[in-house]
C-alpha cells in the first residue's frame, strides 16, 4: 500500500432542492437529473471530483407552506482560497438558476483527508 498523501482544505456541500421549483412546480425526472449532471461536471473541473448523495430536504417557503421534497448534496474538497470558494458560490448561483430555486445551500468546513492509493 503506498503512502497516503493528506490535505488541508475545506469539504463544499452544496444542496439542492430537486423535487419542485420556486413555484411549487414539479421538476421533472429527467430536468433535475440533466441538471444535476451539468452541475457536478462543473464542481468536477473545480475541484477534481464530487460526490453525489440523495437526501431528503424539508425548508418553509415565503408564503409558509413547508415543502419536503427530494434533494441532492454535492460534496467536493476544495482549497480554501477566495477564487475556489468565490466559483463554487458561482456553481450555487448556476444551481439555483438552472433547478428555479429560491435558494441553495452552500456549506463549508475545514477539513483534513487523505486520498489512499493501493
Amino acid at each position: 500500500m503506498k503512502t497516503a498523501v493528506t490535505f488541508h482544505q475545506v469539504q463544499i456541500i452544496i444542496t439542492v432542492g430537486i423535487g419542485y421549483d420556486r413555484n411549487h412546480n414539479p421538476i421533472p425526472d429527467h430536468v433535475a437529473r440533466k441538471q444535476c449532471q451539468a452541475i457536478a461536471n462543473r464542481v468536477s473541473r473545480v475541484c477534481g471530483g464530487v460526490t453525489l448523495r440523495e437526501v431528503v430536504g424539508s425548508y418553509q417557503h415565503d408564503d409558509g407552506t413547508v415543502v419536503v421534497e427530494p434533494s441532492i448534496e454535492f460534496v467536493a474538497m476544495a482549497s480554501n482560497d477566495e477564487r475556489t470558494i468565490a466559483t463554487m458560490r458561482g456553481i450555487c448561483q448556476f444551481a439555483k438558476d438552472q433547478l428555479n430555486q429560491e435558494s441553495v445551500l452552500f456549506a463549508r468546513t475545514p477539513a483534513n483527508w487523505e486520498l489512499v492509493n493501493d
